[in-house]
């Protein structure tokens, strides 16, 4: 059976901690396992490493 579910799409942005600028992507994957995902903030130069990449999009079920 099919069921049709109405969504709501967000695009998510993860900033800085140290300055709050949005953080750049850096292009690579660390192969661990879960995968991670190297960030860098292109005004302070801070490094984060994450377990999704950011800019991400996310589908939400609409309620009601």
């Amino acid at each position: 059976m099919i069921k049709r579910v109405e969504v709501i799409t967000y695009r998510e942005h993860y900033h800085c901690i140290k300055c709050g600028a949005e953080m750049d992507f850096d292009g690579t994957v660390l192969t661990s396992y879960p995968a991670q995902y190297p960030h860098t903030c292109p005004e302070c130069g801070f490094k984060k490493t994450l377990n999704r990449m950011f800019p991400d999009i996310v589908n939400e079920e609409k309620n009601g």
